[in-house]
């Protein structure tokens, strides 16, 4: 199994493991560790057996730092590492995240870190702001196994957001507060590979068909909110995205959910998109910053299974439309069936589809599209 630490003690930190409680289960997550001549966040002789891991169940764990008798861990969230790459002095492990999850006991879960693995992160010399103190990413014994000593999916999200709004990095006090969230959708996300074939680098992204509604489940903590709608959460896309609802959700209460339901376009251009989630003072005037998920999410937009059939039979239908316009109708009762479609000739059915495709070239014009 492999262990990825996260003590939220720099503020790239502190987001990536808002967006871990954030994205849904299947999404592609990134940690980052570093290795260098003052920082050892992974053992560094080890890297080529890094580089080889794949497909290995994973844990993320949050450490708080200033905890009162030492370092204290918190599992966040099972999942799959599907790989990892070396950029420069870093490491990076591609995580899909799986389900929530913490211990039912976390006392008897600490003691089951420390007894197997004294290199992991640990309060050094006493400081607790000492990024000499362990490595935050290894390989090792599966301490999770036993599913009966943990809870899982929204239950343990509920907790283990409880149990950070009380540590040091999250707490909310006089200016500095902490909103927590997490959504699912009605799709699974799917994964792509935008590295090489040697060297993989996966990403997600939700395959979705313009013209067809979705649903996101939207839920919130904001253990600092005293009654006031402070915060609120914009959802963010293209031009090619239309939301049914208002596109801004004040969190009004400590925890609440919603449903949002968005639809692409049926006749946009756009074949990619972002959805973004932005956490955003409503009241500027209040003296306080807040810790928030920063999530944008892409999007790839396919048209429908019938949309192709209907562009070829609204032409066709168009074509014979307006051949029909040009016949002679005094003459049809001089003439027969054959004799008629004998009359219409290559040209003039030549000019009724470059006619339709005049017209199709107007419309995409009037509509403000690009026309190719």
């Amino acid at each position: 199994m492999v262990y990825l630490f996260n003590s939220g003690y720099r503020l790239g930190y502190q987001v990536n493991l808002l967006n871990t409680l954030f994205y849904p289960s299947g999404w592609i997550n990134e940690y980052r560790y570093t290795y260098s001549d003052t920082e050892h966040y992974f053992d560094g002789t080890q890297l080529d057996t890094y580089l080889k891991l794949k497909n290995e169940k994973a844990v993320i764990i949050a450490v708080d730092r200033f905890y009162v008798a030492g370092y204290s861990y918190h599992p966040v969230r099972e999942g799959i590492l599907k790989g990892c790459y070396q950029d420069g002095n870093r490491l990076l492990f591609m995580v899909e995240l799986g389900n929530y999850i913490y211990p039912k006991d976390n006392n008897n879960f600490t003691n089951e870190l420390i007894n197997n693995f004294p290199f992991r992160p640990k309060l050094t010399n006493g400081n607790p702001e000492s990024t000499n103190d362990g490595f935050y990413a290894f390989a090792g014994k599966d301490i999770i196994g036993d599913s009966g000593k943990f809870i899982y999916g929204v239950e343990a999200w509920e907790k283990v957001t409880d149990q950070l709004a009380s540590t040091h990095t999250y707490v909310a006090k006089q200016g500095d507060e902490t909103v927590f969230a997490r959504i699912e959708m009605d799709v699974s996300p799917a994964i792509q590979n935008s590295g090489t074939a040697d060297q993989p680098i996966y990403k997600s992204y939700y395959k979705l068909v313009k013209g067809t509604t979705y649903t996101i489940d939207f839920s919130f903590k904001y253990p600092g909110q005293k009654g006031n709608a402070t915060v609120e959460t914009i959802l963010k896309g293209k031009d090619s995205l239309r939301f049914d609802s208002n596109d801004r959700i004040e969190l009004t209460t400590r925890s609440d959910y919603r449903i949002i339901k968005f639809t692409p376009k049926r006749y946009t251009d756009e074949k990619t998109e972002n959805l973004g989630f932005v956490f955003s003072r409503i009241t500027t005037s209040l003296p306080f910053n807040f810790n928030s998920p920063r999530i944008n999410m892409d999007l790839k937009l396919e048209d429908g299974s019938y949309f192709w059939l209907q562009v070829v039979l609204t032409t066709l239908l168009w074509v014979i439309c307006t051949l029909l316009v040009g016949l002679d109708y005094s003459k049809l009762k001089q003439q027969n069936l054959q004799q008629i479609i004998f009359a219409i000739t290559y040209w003039k059915i030549a000019a009724a589809f470059l006619n339709a495709a005049i017209l199709i070239w107007i419309f995409r014009l009037w509509g403000g599209k690009k026309p190719y």
